[in-house]
């Protein structure tokens, strides 16, 4: 590992370190916005949840509609409902424990209801404003997950990014210096001694 060759070795590692981790949260991300089904209200829209469990539901304060960027905050008076087109039967909305936020390609939102179905299949989402105004029109976003599991989900991601960086360098470091020892033993045999 005597050739100055290695350095940039080392060099290429780290930064793969840092490459591999950008790329791994951003498919964790860009997983996360596929699993979120958008809809624009107020009215009714059918959705289909496709796995049982817990969702939350999120507001979103910087979104797109109709191609159009918005900005907005939760309406006063806001009412949300959810009931499975099947059965008619309500869903239990609930006030969101957690404070979830996200920022994802240009929009953020912020969990404001949880709730937990029993069986998939397509659900009305209904949201209506006071006096049962049409405007502003606003986007709500439904997404599988409580706010415990994808807190731990998050920080799952950062640790396997941390340590796909902190690995790189780790591995370059070593090569840095097994590199540089060697090349300073080669130096100094090939040095002739002091007073030969």
């Amino acid at each position: 590992m005597r050739s100055p060759l290695w350095f940039v070795v080392a060099a290429a590692i780290a930064i793969l370190g840092f490459v591999g981790a950008g790329l791994y949260v951003w498919l964790r991300l860009d997983r996360f916005d596929l699993h979120v089904t958008r809809v624009v209200l107020p009215g009714s829209q059918i959705v289909h949840l496709d796995r049982a469990g817990p969702y939350m539901l999120y507001f979103e304060k910087r979104t797109f509609i109709d191609g159009q960027f918005t900005q907005s905050k939760v309406p006063e008076g806001l009412r949300v409902t959810l009931s499975s087109v099947a059965t008619g039967t309500p869903v239990d909305l609930a006030d969101s424990k957690s404070s979830v936020t996200y920022s994802l390609q240009g929009r953020d939102g912020e969990a404001i209801l949880g709730f937990t179905i029993s069986k998939p299949g397509q659900y009305r989402l209904a949201a209506s404003l006071p006096s049962g105004r049409t405007e502003p029109k606003f986007v709500l976003a439904v997404g599988y997950g409580s706010g415990p599991t994808l807190i731990a989900g998050m920080f799952r991601t950062i640790g396997v990014a941390m340590a796909l960086v902190f690995g790189g360098l780790g591995i370059a470091s070593v090569i840095v210096a097994v590199t540089a020892v060697q090349r300073d033993k080669a130096r100094r045999a090939a040095s002739p001694p002091l007073g030969g």
